[in-house]
Parts: structure tokens; C-alpha cells; sequence
């Protein structure tokens, strides 16, 4: 009976040592970890369509007047702004005679995101004339297009036929 008890315990054990070899090194475990990065590339882009050929009526008030359309994308951090300046300070000039003028006034666009918007008055040649500021905006980090530039001209400027035109140069500063 000894001799059958001690050879069960032998048994016993040799499957216990053997097991705890096989499970051994199944056991071990080894990680590593890094750290994955990417980076976003600064975007400042604007694009102004201008509207040509659309008739002005001699004399007659025209609010909203279509001076064009910009695109624009930004995605600054701390936000960005839209400037403007007109070559002839506010004045659409007949080509080929500088003293046949419409004046314009209320220039301003439609909605750039949920920017804060002004509405300017060219007076003064090639002067930065601040349209919009605004913080960091999804929409404007995506790109927004088709924004309409509009301008009021007012009533009683009659002026001979002819082709009447500025030049507007639109400025978009990451802040």
C-alpha cells in the first residue's frame, strides 16, 4: 500500500513539474508602447470671383449691388481676419476716363461662419478696411464658398454708357 500511495504521489508530481514547464514560458509577456502623432498643416486660402457685366441703371439707387463672391478656408488656432481695400477708394471708375464715377458704399459679404461682420466704406484708396474677425471656426476650417460681396450705390449718380469698374483686394491674416 506504501509502495502504491508513494508511486500515485510521484505520479502526482512528476505531471505537476511537467505542467509548470509547459505552462512557463506561456506565462511570459512582454508590451511595448509608442506614441503615434500626426500634424495638421496651416490652411489660409482665398479666392475673389468678381462679378462682371451687371448693368447698373443711370440714376438709380441699387442696394446689394453684386461686386462678386469669395471662397476662403482658415483653420488658425486662435482665429483669423478679412480685410479689404479698394484701388479706387469706393468708386467703380468708366474705363479709359478716370473722372466718369460711380461711388459705392456699405460694402460688406454674407455669412463666414459665425464671424463678427462689418460693413465698410472704401473713402480712402488702398486702405485695409477690416469685414470680419473671428475666433477658431470648424465651418471656416473646412472652407466656405460662394459668399456673396454685395455694395449700395446710391440714387442720382448719372453717368455716361460705358464700362465702370474697381479693383477690390481681400486680405485673410491667421491671428
Amino acid at each position: 500500500m506504501f509502495a502504491k500511495t508513494f508511486r500515485n504521489i510521484l505520479v502526482a508530481s512528476s505531471l505537476l513539474i511537467g505542467a509548470s514547464l509547459l505552462a512557463g514560458p506561456a506565462a511570459l509577456a512582454a508590451t511595448d508602447n509608442g506614441e503615434v502623432t500626426g500634424t495638421v498643416a496651416a490652411v489660409n486660402a482665398i479666392t475673389f470671383n468678381p462679378a462682371t457685366g451687371t448693368v447698373i441703371t443711370g440714376g438709380a439707387a441699387v442696394p446689394a449691388y453684386p461686386m462678386g463672391t469669395l471662397d476662403l478656408q482658415d483653420n488658425a488656432a486662435a482665429g483669423w481676419t478679412l480685410n479689404v481695400q479698394s484701388l479706387n477708394g469706393g468708386e467703380l471708375r468708366k474705363v479709359g476716363s478716370p473722372t466718369d464715377l460711380i461711388t459705392y458704399t456699405q460694402l460688406k459679404t454674407g455669412n463666414i461662419g459665425a464671424s463678427t461682420s462689418a460693413s465698410v466704406d472704401l473713402a480712402t484708396a488702398a486702405t485695409d478696411e477690416l469685414l470680419h474677425s473671428s475666433l477658431y471656426d470648424p465651418a471656416v476650417a473646412a472652407g466656405v464658398t460662394g459668399v456673396a460681396v454685395t455694395a449700395d450705390i446710391a440714387v442720382g449718380q448719372f453717368v455716361p454708357i460705358g464700362t465702370y469698374a474697381d479693383t477690390l483686394t481681400f486680405t485673410l491674416t491667421s491671428l
